[in-house]
């Protein structure tokens, strides 16, 4: 898709403005040399010659120009950057949130940040990046050839020390990129820990441990700081080399002179002119070296966004088959594996078939893959492999408003949107008020919202502090969640930063919808799960039954032992 934009956009003649502008901006830059040498050779033994302001002009004319050149040249290559950068930033914007989710989840939620700095550097290169490094490099061998006609003692010595300095500044190119891979890397685990951090900080100002979060922030943050040290002193040399290797050829071209002016082989002219065209040489091979070392990054850098955009566009927003209202959810042979940095967890087998009224709880060992599982059941990640069917309909072949409106999952994450209350429990116009209000009826939440001061237009930031209690932010996400009354509820660790009435009022909710609607829990409160009808153990191998636990009838909040 991107060679074939790409080739499009070359059809139109951008490329070759790029490279014919830089060609041109290249012959006037011998304007300078060639103005020294004259005046040094011609004008300066005839000071009285007529000939001196006809120079000056010309040589101010032709550096209007050039300057007007390499100014027309840099705001033509922004213009296509930007335009690569919004023509591909839609289609990989749309994919991850479309269609990419899962992938995106199991590269950890910084990667999609990555793919954005993916798409920068593909737009650079498509910008004309590329294009103008490589007309700059094609016209060294012209200068390298000026400078030998001028003077071959000259051009030798030159290139000696041109080979010597771009040796050193490829080693320390690599030497930087191989640090700022390390970097991206470290930048990439440090945004997963915090983003899990925010997804959970309920829970941990629940546990109390935020100490013990903000030391592990801490130790990442440190690793990161001293790789960045150690690229800012490499970076920094690298930037050092770029101008010592200038004057080095200065050095040596006036050394080169000095001799030839001695010997009689060199004019003050000429060593003047080979003195301003070695300066022409460094810069363009310097960033031909950046690019080279840069190629392997740019060709990932492809084939990432490429395999993004490559992927299947995934369910739609608004069209889809219309989900029937029977609560039967189907899971059949589904694997998947949690990754972490000490290990991987696979499970295999795994097999759950639901009806309508059904009350399942699921215990493991494993928080992560008890959530991976529900996230699955639910429809937003995809599974290694099985099957999964929500009234007999893949996940992926429903459209998001379908199934947010036939499947609820309610985490232990009480995510608020900017906004109002209002918003939140509408799911942003979604559903009507009088709707939302009554299923915050249903959960007790909608006389703690009248008891606000604004009421259900109180504002919520969407921070990790609001000014609500965290046990009401989580009701509003659970309102929020069924508010299209769906007859299949997954509970991942809802009750966890409930207070003790929202804690009932949940209890109280669960045994009015039993029966009415297929229930999935994730939970360790023996209350709320003491009244399923099975309950499943996730295994390595598959769900095993829990034969040993009995269901018991779910009672109010009275009859509960706390």
């Amino acid at each position: 898709m991107i060679s074939a934009h790409a080739k499009e956009r070359r059809g139109i003649g951008i490329y070759s403005t790029l490279i014919a502008t830089t060609l041109a901006l290249n012959v006037l830059g011998l304007c300078v040399p060639l103005t020294a040498q004259i005046i040094f050779n011609r004008i300066l033994p005839a000071p009285n010659t007529t000939t001196l302001p006809v120079i000056v002009f010309v040589a101010l004319a032709v550096t209007l120009l050039e300057a007007s050149l390499r100014f027309a040249r840099n705001i033509l290559s922004i213009e296509e950057t930007l335009k690569y950068n919004q023509t591909l930033i839609t289609p990989v914007f749309e994919q991850l949130v479309r269609g990419g989710a899962a992938g995106s989840a199991k590269a950890g939620a910084a990667q999609a940040i990555v793919y954005f700095g993916r798409v920068g550097q593909v737009a650079e290169d498509l910008g004309g990046k590329t294009v103008i490094a490589l007309a700059e490099l094609s016209f060294v061998p012209v200068v390298l050839g000026l400078i030998f006609f001028i003077s071959p003692l000259s051009g030798v010595a030159v290139t000696v020390s041109v080979v010597i300095g771009l040796a050193m500044t490829m080693a320390d190119g690599w030497k930087m990129n191989r640090l700022a891979r390390i970097v991206s890397r470290k930048t990439e685990r440090r945004y997963n820990f915090l983003l899990s951090v925010l997804g959970a900080i309920h829970s941990i100002k629940a546990l109390g441990v935020e100490g013990r979060v903000a030391r592990q922030y801490e130790v990442f943050q440190a690793d990161l700081a001293r790789c960045n040290y150690r690229m800012a002193i490499a970076m920094g040399r690298l930037m050092n080399e770029v101008a010592v290797s200038n004057q080095w050829l200065t050095i040596v071209a006036l050394l080169c002179g000095a001799y030839g002016v001695a010997a009689g082989s060199m004019s003050i002219g000429a060593v003047a002119a080979v003195i301003l065209l070695s300066g022409r040489l460094m810069a363009p091979l310097q960033r031909a070296v950046f690019l080279y070392i840069q190629a392997k990054d740019l060709c990932e850098s492809r084939a990432v966004v490429a395999e993004l955009l490559g992927r299947e566009a995934g369910r739609s927003v608004g069209e889809g088959p219309e989900l029937s209202r029977d609560g039967k959810l189907d899971a059949v042979g589904l694997s998947f594996q949690i990754e972490s940095r000490l290990s991987t967890e696979r499970y295999t087998g795994l097999d759950l078939q639901l009806r309508k009224g059904d009350f399942v709880v699921i215990a493991g060992s494993s928080e992560a893959a008890l959530t991976h599982l529900m996230r699955i059941l639910a429809g937003v990640e995809k599974p290694v492999s099985g099957d999964v069917a929500l009234e007999g309909i893949p996940p992926e072949q429903i459209s998001c408003r379908a199934l947010n409106a036939g499947v609820a999952l309610v985490t232990s994450t009480a995510i608020m949107f900017k906004g109002t209350i209002r918003d939140n429990i509408t799911r942003f116009g979604e559903v009507t008020i009088d709707q939302a209000l009554a299923v915050a009826a249903m959960l007790g939440v909608e006389a703690q919202i009248n008891q606000l001061p604004q009421g259900v237009e109180t504002a919520v930031s969407g921070d990790v502090v609001e000014s609500i209690s965290a046990s009401l932010c989580q009701q509003i996400a659970i309102v929020r969640a069924l508010a299209h009354r769906p007859r299949v509820i997954l509970l991942d660790n809802a009750d966890r930063g409930l207070d003790q009435l929202a804690y009932a009022n949940l209890h109280r909710f669960l045994a009015q919808v039993r029966g009415r609607a297929t229930v999935v829990i994730v939970s360790e409160d023996r209350n709320l799960t003491s009244g399923a009808s099975r309950h499943y153990v996730l295994r390595p191998d598959g769900l095993q039954l829990d034969r040993s636990q009995a269901a018991e009838e779910l009672t109010t909040y009275r009859g509960l032992k706390l």
